[in-house]
């Protein structure tokens, strides 16, 4: 079967199953994506069926792309990047029946059978009929409902500021719109109404998502199976010389909304626990791991790229090829051109550090509005940089990147009517960053991302990076400068008055602040302990535990002085 039909079938039957079960639309638009992933009515109609299934951040990613390739194929004539490909196979599909159950299927066909097609012919703009009335008409339809769907779903999920501005900018491409219209209106009480309240600009952008695991994640590892607990054994049984081990454990199920507490305050969570396997003395180092997923952000003093551990002036050691880094050992050196530098080298990063508290506006060049919005989710950003280079130079799906694969980030959808967790979202950060951070890579940020670097993979990582990352602060200025993902560090569970506390140098090691016996759960605290108000120990930690914290000090401070 030729390939534009092979798309216009799934695409029909993507079509007729999208109202009773968007799941399987959604996963047949996916297979379409994977032959045609020009074609923008694809991502568009993708996105309505993301919409369908309650997960408006995916829909926002997809209508942008819905967006941008609008823009390719328009003007494909001038030698867009991917307008040729996009126009030819956007034409091919609509220029098949309605019903393509009702001709014969041709035998003639360029697909391999596994989803792929081969190498498109060399295409020309003398070979291509330029745009008719009716196609400019059908793309700005399109245009409009992938914008519509963005700044929609944007104030879904709260982020009110950046969907007012979204808004704004497209009804100064389609000012006659009236649904664009509503939706400005919509936003603009929302945002007056957030300002009242004294809600400053960065409030405003950031929204809330849904912390689950996607129905078609198929990477995620059960993680209070026998099978996981005998593999985190054997990196702590190594990391804590054989100090501690890991056990299924409860803790108190958490929810994003404080007025839901009191209904769900019995309610526990399996997940995973660190014990003392034997007794262990206070001011006593009982931990210490290495992890090349640790970054900094090259502003303060001098580190390792791979390590993050300081450099010698007097020994230190570079890449062959660039200047970019700096290693403190032949062991770091050679681990970073093995694993992850090769893919990064020569790429600037400044662009991860611009304020992102200007006006954001859909451009068709994402490093337009690519920064992100704060310096600790620079260093996520670069995380996620690192991740996906790591993927690309030992050609793996990130999500089997160690430790990635085993680390914390979403749980499986609570029954109804119970909500579940949630993790920060804003189109900077999670949307125009990850486009541009593609780009960067020389991903093509609509073919290649489509199997390994879809928006979901990069929201899945996001959200193990936001729930497991530590961050170091420089001494001098205050500001954050490393942030690392440590496998065996990110199963240590929070509490507020922590047994242990951390240090990550070129290593992360715990020592234990009192006496812990054999069998008691070692806990951390994520935040700072020293902060006095349980409100604002909460306000900090909401975004790495997905909810407020319930441990013995917060729930005691907070009948105290509620």
């Amino acid at each position: 079967m030729l390939p534009e039909k092979r798309v216009a079938r799934i695409v029909q039957d993507a079509d007729g199953v999208l109202a009773s079960d968007p799941l399987q639309s959604r996963n047949l638009f996916t297979k379409a994506l994977a032959i045609s992933p020009y074609d923008p009515d694809l991502w568009q109609k993708r996105a309505v069926a993301h919409t369908k299934l309650g997960y408006p951040d995916l829909a926002i990613g997809d209508a942008y792309r819905a967006l941008l390739l609008v823009q390719e194929l328009l003007e494909a004539h001038d030698e867009s990047e991917f307008g040729f490909a996009g126009l030819v196979a956007w034409r091919g599909r609509r220029q098949q029946p309605r019903n393509t159950y009702a001709t014969s299927d041709d035998t003639a066909s360029s697909d391999d059978g596994h989803g792929e097609v081969e190498e498109e012919t060399e295409l020309d703009a003398d070979s291509i009929p330029a745009i008719s009335e009716s196609e400019d008409k059908d793309l700005r339809d399109t245009d409009i409902a992938a914008r519509r769907l963005i700044c929609s779903s944007l104030l879904e999920l709260g982020c009110l500021l950046d969907g007012l501005e979204q808004a704004d900018a497209a009804l100064k491409v389609y000012p006659e719109d009236n649904e664009l219209k509503r939706i400005k209106e919509e936003a603009d009480a929302k945002v007056s109404a957030g300002r009242e309240k004294g809600l400053s600009d960065y409030q405003l952008r950031e929204g809330q998502v849904a912390r689950v695991i996607y129905p078609w994640n198929e990477f995620e590892p059960n993680r209070t199976s026998p099978v996981t607990v005998e593999r985190m054994n054997e990196f702590v049984n190594v990391s804590s010389s054989g100090n501690l081990e890991v056990k299924v454990t409860e803790l108190p199920m958490l929810v994003p909304d404080p007025e839901d507490e009191k209904k769900v305050i019995t309610k526990k969570s399996i997940q995973l626990g660190v014990y003392a396997v034997k007794d262990l003395p206070a001011n006593t180092q009982v931990f210490s791991e290495r992890s090349i997923l640790t970054v900094n952000n090259r502003l303060f003093d001098p580190l390792c790229d791979c390590c993050n551990g300081p450099l010698d002036p007097l020994n230190t050691l570079s890449c062959p090829d660039c200047d970019e880094v700096m290693f403190c050992s032949d062991q770091c050196k050679d681990e970073a051109l093995e694993k992850y530098h090769p893919t990064l080298c020569g790429i600037g990063i400044d662009f991860l550090f611009k304020s992102a508290h200007s006006r954001h506006e859909v451009a068709n060049d994402a490093s337009a509005t690519a920064s992100t919005s704060n310096p600790t989710k620079a260093l996520y950003s670069l995380l996620l940089l690192r991740t996906l280079a790591m993927a690309l130079t030992q050609d793996v799906n990130p999500l089997e990147i160690l430790p990635v694969k085993y680390l914390y980030g979403s749980s499986p959808p609570p029954p109804p009517p119970e909500k579940p967790p949630t993790l920060p979202f804003t189109f900077s950060d999670n949307i125009l960053s990850v486009f541009h951070i593609l780009t960067r890579l020389e991903v093509d940020p609509f073919k290649v991302s489509l199997h390994t670097f879809d928006i979901w993979h990069t929201l899945t990582i996001h959200s193990k990076i936001l729930g497991t990352a530590s961050a170091r602060h420089n001494p001098t200025s205050g500001q954050p400068e490393v942030a690392a993902l440590h496998l065996c560090y990110s199963i240590v569970n929070h509490d507020c008055e922590p047994c242990l506390m951390w240090e990550c140098k070129s290593e992360m090691q715990f020592r234990t602040l009192r006496e812990v016996k054999k069998g008691e759960e070692v806990r951390d605290c994520y935040t700072d302990p020293r902060i006095e108000s349980w409100k604002k120990r909460r306000e900090w930690l909401i975004g790495s535990l997905g909810g407020g914290c319930r441990c013995g000090r917060c729930i005691r401070e907070s009948q105290a002085d509620p």
